[in-house]
C-alpha cells in the first residue's frame, strides 16, 4: 500500500513545498524548536517527518468512522526521538507544549501541501507526526532540567567592541573554572553560543560573561537561558599553569585564577593576555588587582600594535597599570616562546582556532611538550 511518505519521496517538489510551510509554520508556532535542525533547517525537517513516517504504523481503523486511530511508533523511531528529546532539553526548558505546537505546525503543512492526496493517508500521517511530538513532550518532561534562567544585573562597555555583562541564575549553574557553558539571550530565541564564565561556579549563581561585539547589546533585565557545560580545559591537578588568553578567551582564564584563590592554592601560574592594541586589553586593571595581592601570579600584557584605532574608545580598565610585567609588542605566538619553552607547565590556550594552532606550534617548536598544551576556541568576533 502506497503511503503518504512514499509520495512524498517521489515527488521532490511536493516535498520541498512542504519544507518550507513547515519552516514557516514551525518559526510562528514553534520558534525554540527550529535551530536543533542545522544550518539547513528546511532539509532536515524532511528528513526528520519522512523518518517519523516511516517509522510508524497506522493503527486500527476506528468501526465507525473507518478513520485510522492512534498510529504506532516502532522501537527504532521512539528510541531517536527520545534521544532528540533528551538533546533538545539540554538547550531549553523541558516544556511539553512546545511539541505540542510543533505538532501543530508539522500537521497545517502537512495539510497545505498534500490537500490533493486521500484523507485517510494525509489523516494517518497527522496522527503519527502528533504521536512522535507527544512521545518526545512527554520524555523530554521527564528528565531532570539542565537549564536555568539567568537575570542580566549588570552591563559594563569596555572599549568599543567588548562588553562585560553580569547576570544572576535562578539556581547554580554546573561548570568548571575553564569550561564554557551553552548560553541563549532569550531576546533572540534558538540563538544558542558557547560563552565562557569568568567567574567560578558559585551557589548565589553569580555569573559573568564577555562579548565581543555582541548584537543587540544585553541591557539590564533582559534574560538569558544558560545549558550545559563544555570544554577539556578544567583544571586536572596542582601542576604548575600557563595561561595564554586572545582578547575575550581571558574569561576562562579568569575563572581558573580566581579559583585557585577560592581555594587557596597557590600553583605558580603566568598569563599571558594578547590582543591586536593595547585598548583590546580589556581587563589589564582587574588583573593587576589579581596580581597584587598574589604573589605566585604573574601577568604579560601582548599587543601586535602600539597604538589603538581612533574608534576604539577603550576605558580605564584597558590601562596597563604599574607593577604587572612590561608590556610585549609582537603575536602570542611570537611572544611565549621568548620566555622558555615552558616544559614543566601544564598549558592552557583561549583564543581562536587561527591563534591556538599559531601558538602550540610556536611552543612545540620550541620544546614544549605537545601533551602539555590544552586549548579551547573562542569566538572571533
Amino acid at each position: 500500500m502506497v503511503t503518504l511518505a512514499d509520495t512524498l519521496r517521489a515527488e521532490p517538489k511536493r516535498l520541498s513545498h512542504f519544507g518550507d510551510l513547515a519552516h514557516s509554520a514551525l518559526l510562528r508556532r514553534a520558534p525554540g524548536l527550529i535551530s536543533f535542525f542545522g544550518p539547513n533547517p528546511h532539509t532536515e525537517l524532511t528528513t526528520a517527518v519522512l523518518f517519523i513516517l516511516t517509522h510508524s504504523t497506522p493503527g486500527p481503523q476506528d468501526s465507525g468512522t473507518q478513520t485510522p486511530l492512534s498510529p504506532r511508533i516502532d522501537a527504532a523511531g521512539a528510541g531517536a526521538l527520545r534521544a532528540l528529546a533528551t538533546e533538545h532539553v539540554a538547550y531549553m526548558p523541558s516544556d511539553p507544549a512546545l511539541y505540542l505546537a510543533a505538532a501543530d505546525a508539522l500537521c497545517e503543512a502537512l495539510r497545505d501541501s498534500c490537500a490533493d492526496q486521500p484523507f485517510q493517508q494525509v489523516l494517518a500521517a497527522e496522527k503519527a507526526l502528533r504521536e512522535a511530538c507527544s512521545l518526545m513532550a512527554t520524555h523530554a518532561k521527564s528528565l531532570e532540567p539542565t537549564t536555568t534562567t539567568a537575570t542580566v544585573v549588570d552591563v559594563e562597555q569596555r572599549n568599543a567592541d567588548i562588553v562585560v555583562v553580569r547576570m544572576v541564575a535562578q539556581r547554580p549553574i554546573a561548570y568548571l573554572a575553564g569550561q564554557q557553558v551553552q548560553a541563549c539571550p532569550n531576546i533572540t530565541p534558538g540563538q544558542w553560543r558557547r560563552l565562557a564564565p569568568a567567574l567560578p561556579s558559585n551557589d548565589q549563581g553569580h555569573v559573568e560573561f564577555h562579548l565581543s561585539k555582541p548584537s543587540p547589546v544585553p541591557r539590564a533585565g533582559d534574560t538569558w537561558t544558560l545549558g550545559l557545560a563544555s570544554g577539556n580545559t578544567a583544571l586536572t591537578g596542582d601542576q604548575e599553569l600557563l595561561l595564554i588568553a586572545e582578547e575575550t578567551g581571558l574569561a576562562s582564564a579568569r575563572a581558573i585564577i580566581l579559583d585557585l584563590l577560592q581555594r587557596g592554592v597557590t600553583t605558580r601560574t603566568h598569563l599571558f593576555f594578547g590582543g591586536t592594541s593595547p585598548g583590546r586589553l580589556y581587563d589589564l586593571l582587574g588583573l593587576w588587582q589579581l596580581a597584587g595581592t598574589s604573589p605566585w601570579l604573574s601577568i604579560t600584557p601582548v599587543y601586535q600594535e602600539e597604538r589603538d584605532p581612533w574608534w576604539l574608545s577603550p576605558t580605564e580598565h584597558c590601562s596597563c597599570p604599574r607593577g604587572l610585567h612590561l608590556p610585549q609588542v609582537g603575536s602570542l605566538a611570537d611572544v611565549v616562546p621568548r620566555f622558555g619553552s615552558w616544559e614543566d607547565r601544564d598549558v592552557l590556550i583561549f583564543a581562536t582556532d587561527h591563534t591556538i594552532n599559531d601558538v602550540a606550534s610556536a611552543m612545540r617548536a620550541a620544546g614544549t611538550p605537545g601533551s602539555h598544551i590544552r586549548s579551547l576556541r573562542t569566538a572571533s568576533g
